[in-house]
């Protein structure tokens, strides 16, 4: 499959009923943000405009508002967007929530003062370089000081044997699919595309690419993503 394949693939796992009624369910809104990603809340300064991808059901776009941020949240499911936008007034909150595909975002300059990935977002995105494209966009829409949030896992158990990725590269080649495969790119028969990142100087590389830097690191586990808070390589963030 190529990368536009297993987007279209997302969208249509994303429309089904199941998952709206899972996005939506009221006590799934009410949990607000998690402990890892609380943590890494705290170190985001609010007032401002914070940029959310992925909005889901609205839990963290309510959550992050509810902190003092002027949240814009963005989905390509069209049914969860409405969801969350409705939960959301329901609640007395104040968001703005757009369809688009997070993939062809190009926020203005110097717009946010925050970008968040819902979830491990940003890992699903297929290809290392479609995810550093994006960043770099993302990156320059970020005002002086300001962060992005995202979510990975680093899980070197997953990457294939040598000859294993190279039969998948072949099989790739040969039927029309996605030849960019890369160690760590998983996706299980019905379900999403995810990438494992098999070492923290991957996810260092991957980031430096896109012109950031790791400003908090909150480290995870098999089962528990890593947090990562990024800053604009520069005076602004630490080395």
């Amino acid at each position: 499959m190529r990368p536009a394949d297993i987007l279209e693939r997302h969208r249509q796992l994303y429309a089904r009923p199941r998952s709206l009624a899972d996005w939506t369910r009221p006590d799934v809104v009410r949990a607000g943000l998690a402990p890892l990603e609380a943590e890494l809340a705290d170190h985001l300064t609010p007032p401002g405009r914070l940029l959310l991808l992925g909005v889901g059901g609205g839990r963290e776009a309510i959550a992050l508002a509810r902190r003092g941020f002027a949240v814009t949240g963005v989905d390509f499911a069209p049914a969860l967007a409405a969801a969350a936008a409705r939960t959301a007034q329901e609640a007395g909150i104040a968001i703005t929530v757009e369809v688009r595909e997070v993939t062809g975002l190009r926020p203005p300059a110097s717009r946010f003062d925050a970008v968040w990935f819902s979830g491990t977002l940003y890992a699903a995105l297929p290809s290392r370089a479609l995810r550093v494209g994006l960043l770099r966009r993302l990156a320059a829409s970020l005002r002086p000081g300001g962060g992005l949030v995202c979510q990975v896992h680093c899980d070197p158990s997953t990457a294939p044997r040598p000859w294993e990725l190279r039969l998948r590269r072949a099989v790739a080649r040969c039927t029309g699919g996605y030849t960019a495969l890369q160690p760590g790119d998983m996706m299980p028969a019905g379900g999403e595309f995810h990438h494992y990142f098999q070492s923290p100087e991957e996810l260092r590389a991957e980031f430096a690419a896109a012109g950031l830097q790791v400003r908090r690191r909150v480290a995870g586990d098999a089962r528990r993503p890593t947090g990562i808070l990024l800053a604009r390589r520069g005076p602004q963030g630490p080395g």
